[in-house]
């Protein structure tokens, strides 16, 4: 007797009965095959799905498909989708359909679950005896449930200072906050989100305010003598920082050539001194940027070594 069969049926029936519970989160296609066979697959992201077995009936017509779930290339996991009927896999990320079997063609999507993201935006704008800054969250792609808003912020007086808040749910495209922070000095502000889906899955997002800010453009001007104060200041932070916070040779190039500084001889130091280094100069480097009419190229240098700091931190 062959048990080819038999097996199969077994492993079928086992897949299909631990199949995980639908959710409840929107779904957005991503891959359609009006006539999938036997070796191909779906792709998507790091996936691939690859169609190897099918079962039919006592008329020879399909009624499910047996899939293998490869992620970069490695087996992950093995589903079953009845017809007419879906499968997720991933976690919940993915599910399949066999959406219909006609004219003896297999028809089959895939999905991927739209997960909630917020996009975050920050304008600033530099006034006579502080900086105006704008806050902006807005949510795409889906619902999110249990969001909490939590701001921190480091070196930064704010004549405003935003509360922590909560909200039970928003809906897709809606505004979250549109806050507006007055405050001076050099350091930082960051908001923390913290949300879940409708399944109650859990995610976060952190957004540097004033690093990712579009600065405005006031016509107050700055005077000759603040611009000489704020380079000074520049450049002592900047040589702290190369002396102390183990910069890679690129950024202790850029910023000798932009503070016009000779040659440095950096010192290992432990890992919280570099760390406060770091720190004061992406301060310093946020804080110039507002007074020092910097070159374009001299803009760019700055920024790769903020993105630099933001990487090692």
């Amino acid at each position: 007797m062959d048990l080819k069969p038999v097996l199969f049926l077994a492993v079928l029936s086992s897949l299909l009965l631990s199949s995980p519970v639908a959710s409840a989160a929107p779904w957005s296609q991503v891959s359609y095959n009006s006539n999938i066979n036997l070796g191909e697959s779906f792709t998507h992201g790091d996936y691939t799905i690859t169609l190897t077995d099918i079962a039919r009936n006592w008329d020879g017509d399909i009624y499910a498909l047996m899939f293998t779930v490869y992620k970069n290339g490695i087996e992950e996991d093995r589903i079953a989708v009845n017809l007419g009927q879906s499968t997720e896999f991933a976690d919940g990320k993915y599910k399949l359909t066999f959406s219909k079997y006609q004219f003896k063609k297999i028809s089959g999507r895939l999905e991927a679950a739209l997960i909630p993201n917020f996009e975050i935006s920050s304008t600033t704008t530099q006034l006579k005896d502080y900086n105006k800054t704008t806050v902006c969250a807005k949510l795409t792609t889906a619902e999110a449930e249990n969001i909490k808003i939590t701001w921190k912020t480091s070196g930064v007086e704010l004549q405003n200072k935003p509360t922590s808040k909560r909200y039970e749910s928003l809906s897709k495209d809606g505004n979250l906050t549109n806050s507006t922070l007055k405050w001076s000095g050099s350091g930082s502000i960051i908001l923390e989100l913290t949300y879940q889906d409708v399944d109650g899955k859990k995610y976060n997002q952190s957004y540097n305010v004033l690093q990712n800010s579009v600065y405005e453009e006031t016509g107050l001007g700055v005077s000759p003598g603040r611009i000489s104060a704020e380079k000074t200041v520049f450049k002592n932070a900047a040589f702290r920082a190369m002396t102390y916070a183990n910069l890679s040779q690129a950024s202790i190039s850029d910023l000798r050539s932009i503070t016009q500084t000779g040659k440095v001889s950096p010192i290992t130091v432990n890992k919280y001194r570099e760390n406060i280094e770091k720190k004061r100069l992406e301060a310093a480097i946020i804080r110039s940027m507002n007074y020092i009419p910097y070159s374009e190229s001299e803009k760019a240098k700055l920024n790769n070594i903020l993105h630099e700091l933001g990487g090692n931190q």
